[in-house]
């Protein structure tokens, strides 16, 4: 899937287009089942989405039966995966099982086909699959056992056509599944690996496999412990493309799930600047940190789309955002604590122009909240889609010719406001285009 600029827009964001859709855009996370959620569900209620502005990322790692952890999610339909010759039939089958056959959907839902064409992208879940191959893994068999995972993982998204995929690395996790991190030697084995000289002959090995008429896009991951180790690392991956005569599509800038904002937003900087500076024009993913308060300064500093599971995560919870902006940029609200997530239980009025809160009133989602098993996950599909809406409205406003700086000094006072005027004085201070 190619990806071409646009243009820069008066605020300095650059828009750009793959699939015929101008970017910035947000992707929603699904993992398919992965942790135990109802997530695969999704695909039942897709006709929802069907007229969004989202797209998709899904997890290699949960839709692969090959490895032990996966069966959160139906491992019969999985298994099947790899007989369809595109993700987006398999998920049609999906939704089509689970309405028809299993009967898992709201009563009364009848399957029909719908006309859901997101950009699909794909996450290798690489630092499960480093886990599953840990009691194997050494340094004399690193590049033998990697090479086998990367071989696979490119031919599974080939075959089924993915947009976009990231590839493989080691990256050091900053979120840890219960007792994970009290595995000592997995830990320590974890920091060793994910050293940037094991990750440089991953990003070979990656190169090195990619097909040379390949149908999807190949991210590089970049990953550091600051926003100049960050850079250095993309450094070297130019390198190591130029002594190979061969590019990756763009860039996944990934593991900022706990870094401050200031870091986040000046590592996106830094790798956007260095492109610019060699007339690259190839696209930066952020991996993650696509929240709402993310949006509009990711974008201002060069990043081209992005990712983020806390609105699933707070639907999970039954929590629904305080919107600030609505579709036409307007504040809805004067209360500081916008974009925050607040329990249904909790919400007296929500003022909102997403489809969610224009065909519900607080009182039909609460009944379908306290409802029966199906009810209660339909309404989370429903908190989830009016949890993205804000992201939505973001990509649309920063490529509008909008001046967002002004916008941003009419927003209520708050935390928020105040990291952004910062934001604006330093960004002012640096030559940024």
């Amino acid at each position: 899937m190619s990806f071409r600029t646009l243009e820069v827009t008066e605020n300095g964001v650059r828009v750009g287009e793959m699939k015929g859709r101008r970017t910035p855009r947000f992707f929603m996370i699904n993992n398919f089942g992965g942790g135990g959620t109802n997530v695969s569900r999704f695909f039942v209620y897709s006709p929802l989405f069907e007229t969004g502005k989202s797209e998709i990322l899904l997890n290699y790692y949960y839709l692969n039966t090959k490895f032990e952890k996966t069966p959160a999610f139906n491992t019969d339909l999985l298994s099947k995966i790899l007989s369809f010759g595109d993700i987006r039939e398999f998920i049609e089958h999906v939704r089509k099982n689970f309405i028809e056959i299993s009967r898992s959907c709201l009563r009364g839902t009848e399957y029909y086909r719908v006309g859901w064409d997101p950009i699909v992208l794909a996450d290798s879940g690489s630092g499960n699959i480093f886990r599953d191959l840990l009691s194997k893994l050494s340094e004399g068999n690193f590049e033998r056992l990697f090479q086998s995972e990367i071989e696979e993982y490119i031919n599974f998204c080939e075959k089924l056509k993915f947009d976009m995929a990231i590839g493989l690395d080691i990256a050091g996790k900053y979120t840890w599944k219960k007792g994970e991190n009290m595995n000592a030697d997995y830990v320590a084995r974890l920091k060793e690996f994910s050293k940037a000289k094991w990750n440089l002959i991953l990003s070979k090995l990656f190169l090195e496999e990619i097909p040379e008429e390949a149908g999807v896009s190949y991210y590089a991951p970049i990953h550091g412990d600051s926003p100049a180790d960050y850079l250095h690392n993309l450094s070297l991956i130019l390198e190591i493309e130029n002594q190979m005569n061969k590019k990756y599509a763009g860039f996944a800038i990934g593991g900022l799930g706990n870094e401050a904002r200031e870091s986040i937003y000046e590592t996106a900087r830094l790798v956007r600047e260095r492109l610019n500076e060699l007339g690259d024009t190839r696209p930066v993913h952020v991996l993650g940190v696509g929240s709402v308060q993310n949006i509009i300064p990711l974008s201002l500093n060069g990043a081209d789309t992005f990712d983020c599971h806390s609105p699933w995560r707070r639907a999970s919870e039954d929590k629904l955002i305080k919107p600030l902006l609505d579709s036409n940029f307007e504040i809805m609200t004067k209360d500081k604590d916008y974009w925050a997530y607040v329990p249904l239980d909790l919400i007296s009025e929500l003022k909102c122009d997403c489809e969610v809160c224009m065909n519900n009133t607080l009182s039909e989602l609460r009944t379908l909240k306290e409802g029966e098993a199906e009810e209660k996950i339909y309404f989370r599909i429903l908190a989830y889609k009016h949890n993205i809406h804000q992201q939505e409205v973001l990509c649309e406003l920063v490529k509008s010719q909008a001046n967002i700086r002004e916008l941003v000094e009419r927003f209520p006072k708050s935390k928020y406001k105040d990291e952004m005027n910062r934001f604006f004085i330093r960004r002012s201070q640096k030559t940024f285009s």
